[in-house]
């Protein structure tokens, strides 16, 4: 049985969700903040380490990610994931040697087999390369 959370913390959700699609998630900019001992800690015990043959670190050089180590990994269990791995190990074990995929987003249902074979992608969304 599903319990209904309180008042005070739908109201706080519901608050942070509208800030969030106008301006920045104030949950990820805290994490950010909160990973940012760590970030500087690891450029410090990087170049304490390093060999003289690897190049030093550089804050200038850098691009901060630490703050992923507070974020969730993922989600795995929703239907749609499952079913895409469903319909990619069905493809897979049909021994196609070539997929068309028209639509799909490339880090979705594609992603779980197009090593396997060649795959045709056409993609209608932008494509965002980083």
């Amino acid at each position: 049985m599903k319990t209904e959370k309180p008042f005070i913390i739908r109201l706080l959700l519901r608050g942070r969700n509208l800030f969030s699609n106008f301006f920045f998630d104030p949950w990820e900019m805290l994490m950010k903040w909160r990973a940012i001992p760590v970030f500087v800690n690891n450029i410090f015990e990087y170049n304490a380490k390093r060999k003289s043959n690897l190049p030093a670190v550089r804050f200038s050089n850098l691009f901060f990610t630490t703050y992923e180590k507070y974020m969730p990994g993922g989600n795995v269990g929703g239907h749609y994931f499952l079913q895409d791995v469903w319909a990619a190990k069905k493809i897979y074990q049909s021994g196609c040697k070539h997929h068309v995929d028209i639509g799909s987003r490339i880090d979705d249902f594609v992603a779980h087999f197009f090593i396997f074979f060649k795959t045709y992608i056409f993609i209608f969304q932008r494509l965002s390369i980083k």
